[in-house]
């Protein structure tokens, strides 16, 4: 037999425009329920490199704050949310060419931004991969692509300290 689920429309008010048209983004969640929305394109912004916190009410969701991320590989990244509400961010591009395979971390309302060193040889530069939490505070990295190139590789980051 198969399921059905509820989708919900949740109301949205205080947003300027140019906040949720958007691709190539990626989005978590705050301790209080809001949402973080963070890179890819917008028609009014193109490249985006904001990380937009909406924080959540009884009406819906309103713009809480906007911040700029210190990079500009933003369209295509991809985050993660680890149970502790730790957020990662890999790679992503700001154009075919300009590819990045640095992994940030942030907390969950996209502040205390740092770049996350590595012990070992880092993955490629990509874009449109998938970044996952896994048990144990560990992350996994597959796929992704640069210019013609397609990755089938996976990588485990785990010990972050």
């Amino acid at each position: 037999s198969s399921k059905c689920v509820r989708v919900y429309e949740v109301a949205t008010y205080n947003l300027a425009t140019d906040i949720l048209p958007r691709l190539g983004h990626c989005i978590w969640r705050t301790p209080d329920k809001g949402i973080v929305i963070f890179g890819g394109y917008s028609k009014n912004t193109f490249r985006d490199s904001t990380l937009t916190v909406l924080g959540k009410d009884q009406n819906g969701f309103f713009l809480n704050h906007r911040s700029t991320f210190p990079s500009k590989e933003t369209l295509f990244s991809a985050a993660a949310q680890l149970e502790t509400y730790s957020v990662y961010i890999f790679g992503g591009r700001s154009s075919p060419d300009k590819a990045s395979n640095k992994l940030y971390t942030l907390d969950p309302n996209g502040l205390n931004i740092r770049e996350v060193v590595c012990a070992n040889k880092r993955p490629e530069a990509r874009w449109k991969h998938t970044l996952n939490a896994l048990p144990h505070d560990r992350l996994i990295l597959i796929g992704g692509k640069i210019r013609d190139k397609y990755f089938s590789d996976v990588h485990i980051y785990a010990a972050f300290i």
